[in-house]
């Protein structure tokens, strides 16, 4: 567990699934509609996003999330050497968390053996991949993603866990 004055970072448990639903459902939405546009926005119905998270919490994944405020206002996901999630609601932005999410689950990554982690940011988010290049991922390569009628670009990353 990381520990700052405002907020604190811990392995989620289970009972916590529905609270990072929501937060990953809202921090989605405001992260993405200004990028890409509302017609080009593509939901996650709730209960899917719900019964992902229950899936996640049950098996031998690391997640992390941020307590501030007595809730969860972030989290992080990987499964493997793949990192597939970190979010923070919009309103504690620049607080560090991101980056203590970050450093922890690099930590953990470390400790189970895994060198370096790799993760896709969407090509326009440029604010995203400021953050992530700020603390030393490189990016490998561009690719191209087609699903449900979109067609979106990704910038590929890895980064060194410290392991």
């Amino acid at each position: 567990m990381t520990k700052d004055s405002d907020f604190e970072i811990r392995s989620a448990i289970p009972t916590e699934a529905g609270a990072i639903a929501d937060v990953h459902l809202l921090s989605h939405r405001e992260t993405y509609v200004p990028l890409l546009g509302e017609a080009n926005y593509w939901p996650v119905d709730p209960t899917e996003r719900l019964a992902e998270w229950r899936r996640a919490l049950a098996g031998e994944d690391i997640v992390l999330v941020a307590i501030a405020a007595g809730r969860v206002v972030g989290f992080c996901h990987a499964e493997g050497a793949r990192i597939h999630t970190l979010y923070i609601l919009p309103a504690w932005h620049r607080h560090g968390i991101g980056r203590a999410l970050l450093a922890e689950l690099c930590r953990r990554l470390a400790a189970r053996g895994v060198a370096r982690a790799c993760f896709a940011v969407l090509a326009v988010n440029k604010k995203a991949i400021a953050f992530y290049e700020a603390l030393g991922a490189r990016a490998t390569c561009n690719t191209i993603v087609e699903e449900g009628g979109l067609r979106y670009e990704d910038r590929l990353f890895e980064i060194a866990t410290g392991g």
